[in-house]
């Protein structure tokens, strides 16, 4: 009887080749995106403000209670006494006093109505924030996705306002004042308005508008 070994031993050098090959390219894969999350760490030791990571090193909170951005910034956490702090690179700061959801009526009237934070949810890179506005006695909801990411040396942040319903003629506004912007930033958009001025004022549209604030370092 003869044994054909050569052959045989090519062949498991074959395979060999391949599992190695498929080995190396199991180890070489990109590696997932970021995973947004929420930060159990109360900055400012203000327990109404939550944080989340939403990219690599960038951190946003917001104010559950004024209901709007509180701060953005790429770095982490720096204890002092009993107080946590954001450190590194401060992108947005802004103390609110009310929320920087705004309504502006036929007349273009801008005031503040009664909006409350309704929840969070995080899903992968998107982090999408409800809010419910009073306007004159009728509740609508505000859905807002934020996602974020570095580019080169530029931080964008992306915020896509889905379709809402308001029961009149007003606009909503989202109130970006300059003395919170802590870096020099552009803003452009899509499906809505950008009003500039001694303030921003960032206007979507009931079906749906998103806009990418960029700031640079």
């Amino acid at each position: 009887m003869r044994y054909f070994i050569f052959p045989l031993t090519k062949l498991t050098a074959l395979l060999a080749f391949l599992i190695l090959i498929q080995y190396a390219c199991g180890n070489s894969q990109v590696k997932p995106g970021h995973i947004v999350h929420r930060v159990q760490h109360a900055i400012d030791n203000a327990s109404e403000v939550l944080t989340f990571s939403i990219a690599d090193d960038l951190y946003l909170a917001i104010d559950t209670v004024q209901c709007g951005l509180y701060k953005i910034w790429q770095g982490g956490f720096s204890p002092s006494d009993s107080i946590i702090t954001a450190s590194g690179d401060i992108f947005f700061e802004n103390y609110l006093i009310s929320s920087d959801i705004k309504l502006i009526d036929s007349s273009g009237y801008g005031y503040s109505p009664i909006v409350k934070f309704k929840g969070y949810k995080t899903e992968k890179s998107n982090l999408t924030l409800t809010y419910e506005v009073n306007e004159n006695g009728h509740n609508f909801l505000i859905k807002e996705q934020i996602s974020g990411e570095l580019q080169d040396s530029d931080f964008k942040l992306t915020r896509r306002f889905l379709p809402f319903n308001t029961n009149s003629s007003s606009h909503i506004g989202i109130y970006i004042p300059n003395s919170s912007l802590k870096k020099p930033i552009s803003i452009e958009y899509h499906n809505g308005i950008l009003a500039s001025g001694v303030d921003n004022l960032l206007l979507p549209e009931k079906n749906g508008s998103w806009f990418i604030l960029s700031f640079s370092k």
